[in-house]
């Protein structure tokens, strides 16, 4: 009876893993709060819980208050070869618990994830890890790694043919560039993404919007301001009001 329960458990944590990567999140709260601790007969079923519900909390934005089960997870795949989940528990514990608390020790997960992936052939999860790093190594000011790994999103993202996904590394790589003032690569970049657009959402856009009002303000500032109040329709946020914050500045207009 524990045996035939047990592989129950693990075709339902299977098909709720396959909601995940269908990107059904809404639809796994209530699948999860289905299962009962005692459902978990092995080792092997509370890693993959513990797993899925951290990716869950955190593609739902809720905060993951305690590492000690994504801890599991990382300590039991560890011990197998199954380099694709050890990967992604590695990844969810630097996004999900040490992004807010340690960015450094958040990068070092996720560089390990990165190591582990590198040897499967999952491009989305490879995909999401190279996101991650080029974001993360912005906000630690590392601009040219951020940009080497925009770069290799960039790239998986075609091998996907995810025209949503080029636009993004797209976007990343001229947020970069523009970091490390090589306007010419940053116009290349705004060039090869405005094609894109209607595959990106309002958020992204505005991203978008905001480089190119990056681009244009010292040649061209009224078509700067322009992009810049485009962008802040579409969704306000800190490098819109930066960005003509310092038009505004250089027009005197305090």
């Amino acid at each position: 009876i524990v045996g035939c329960n047990d592989d129950a458990t693990s075709e339902q944590l299977k098909q709720i893993d396959a909601l995940l990567t269908e990107g059904k999140v809404d639809s796994i709260g209530i699948l999860l709060d289905g299962i009962a601790m005692s459902d978990l007969q092995s080792g092997s079923d509370s890693a993959y819980y513990y797993l899925i519900k951290t990716e869950y909390l955190y593609r739902k934005w809720i905060p993951v208050e305690s590492d000690s089960g994504i801890n599991y997870s990382v300590s039991y795949y560890q011990s197998t070869n199954d380099k694709e989940k050890c990967a992604r528990a590695y990844y969810y514990k630097g996004v999900a618990i040490l992004e807010n608390m340690d960015l450094g020790l958040a990068i070092l997960m996720v560089k390990q994830a990165e190591e582990l992936a590198n040897k499967t052939n999952n491009l989305l999860l490879q995909h999401k890890i190279f996101e991650t790093l080029s974001h993360y190594n912005s906000l630690a000011y590392e601009y040219e790694l951020a940009l080497h790994y925009a770069k290799k999103a960039y790239q998986v993202s075609k091998e996907l043919n995810d025209k949503n996904r080029q636009a993004i590394a797209l976007i990343y790589m001229a947020g970069d560039y523009h970091s490390l003032g090589r306007m010419d690569s940053l116009a290349i970049c705004i060039q090869e993404c405005l094609p894109l657009t209607n595959f990106i959402t309002d958020r992204d856009k505005a991203y978008l919007y905001t480089r190119m009002g990056e681009l244009y303000t010292d040649s061209e500032p009224e078509m700067a301001k322009k992009y810049l109040l485009k962008a802040e329709t579409l969704h306000p946020q800190l490098w819109t009001y930066s960005a003509l914050s310092n038009i505004y500045l250089i027009e005197n207009d305090t």
